[in-house]
């Protein structure tokens, strides 16, 4: 729940169903019923606790592709369904219960049926199942159109566009209650435009998928942000991550790009990025220490500061000096074009030089066998 001290968030995102409109034998099935009830719950209590500053989105479970999902189970487990696990007429139940209750409750929402083009009566596999990998998840086609479906939802429906949002004044103090461990862990980015654009190039995203339902990563990066600038909002780019109260398992500082266009004295650089560095393990305390990053296709000058600092400060460093060439960048030569590279030796320090696996790490969230466990006992 949001606490004192605390801001709530614009919006909140809902997605459930898919698993839920499993055939009976699945031990993932929740009845119809039961399902109704407890998504009234969970928008209650969202509203309660969350209190979205521009509401909630709610959006349906997709049609499965039945015949690529009966044909990927058996490839992955070595014997054919025995029942029609997901089928496309029990999941349209699903998802109309779901558009149903959006409507009550007052809630905005996404159909992906519609989204998908999929027939309002048609149960048989059609146009959609290329949006699918295996029938069940999607594949960048199906990411693509979901995104676009729900990105302008966010926008024309919630009324939350990007370009306009201002700047949020963190707030002077945080109420904590509650102990490190019943808390989410976080992974902070914090750095110029490589860290900025790192969804766009794959690293960031890359690297989230990564530590899915381990940790939540906080990308703080700005564009042509210098590490004088950074210093300067230092509280703000954190703001999210303290008011969570827990310690973040490490934290990722990539500077140096910006400084080197707008000819920040070297000097000043390693200074400032020292500061950086030293106000992060005073306030964040990260579990697993600090990983700097040289910048890329800077003057050799700015990336042996970073390399420097690192072992003034016993921080571990990626070296991108070998890693990434002029070959990776997009043709304004400002961004990564992919950012595979950048990921592989970052995520490699992760694990080798910081410590932390995320395939070891517990989830944050129970697995869903274990509130079955709760409810039969």
């Amino acid at each position: 729940p949001v606490r004192d001290g605390q801001e709530a968030p614009l919006c909140v995102i809902l997605c459930v169903g898919a698993n839920d409109a499993a055939a009976l034998s699945n031990e993932e099935h929740v009845p119809l019923d039961e399902y109704s009830i407890k998504l009234r719950e969970l928008l209650k209590w969202i509203g309660v606790n969350l209190c979205p500053l521009h509401g909630v989105l709610l959006v349906t479970p997709p049609p499965p592709s039945e015949h690529d999902w009966a044909a990927a189970w058996a490839l992955e487990c070595g014997t054919p369904l025995t029942d029609s696990d997901r089928t496309v007429a029990r999941t349209r139940e699903y998802r109309n219960t779901s558009l149903r209750i959006a409507m009550e409750v007052g809630v905005q929402s996404v159909d992906l049926f519609s989204v998908l083009g999929v027939d309002e009566d048609s149960d048989q596999v059609g146009d959609w199942s290329d949006c699918f990998c295996d029938g069940l998840h999607f594949n960048d086609k199906g990411d693509e159109k979901a995104f676009n479906a729900i990105f302008h939802a966010i926008v024309d429906k919630l009324g939350v566009d990007p370009k306009y949002c201002g700047k949020t004044t963190p707030s002077a103090s945080v109420v904590v209650t509650e102990p490190y461990s019943t808390r989410i862990r976080q992974i902070i980015l914090m750095g110029d435009d490589e860290t900025h654009h790192g969804f766009e190039s794959g690293w960031v995203s890359d690297l989230a998928r990564q530590f899915v339902r381990s940790a939540h990563v906080l990308n703080s990066g700005v564009s042509r942000q210098t590490s004088s600038s950074a210093l300067e909002t230092l509280r703000e780019a954190c703001s999210l991550a303290m008011g969570m109260g827990s310690k973040p398992l490490f934290v990722i500082l990539w500077f140096g790009s910006s400084d080197s266009k707008a000819q920040i004295p070297v000097g000043e650089f390693e200074s400032n990025l020292k500061e950086i560095a030293l106000w992060v393990s005073k306030y964040l305390s990260p579990d697993h220490g600090i990983l700097l990053v040289t910048p890329l296709m800077s003057a050799t000058t700015y990336q042996d500061a970073v390399l420097k600092l690192g072992q003034e400060l016993n921080h571990h460093a990626v070296d991108m000096k070998d890693v990434i060439t002029s070959d990776d960048f997009c043709e304004h030569g400002l961004t990564l074009r992919g950012g595979e590279k950048a990921f592989t030796a970052i995520f490699r320090s992760i694990v080798d030089q910081l410590g932390v696996d995320p395939t070891k790490l517990p989830w944050d969230m129970p697995h869903y066998l274990q509130y079955q466990d709760r409810k039969s006992t």
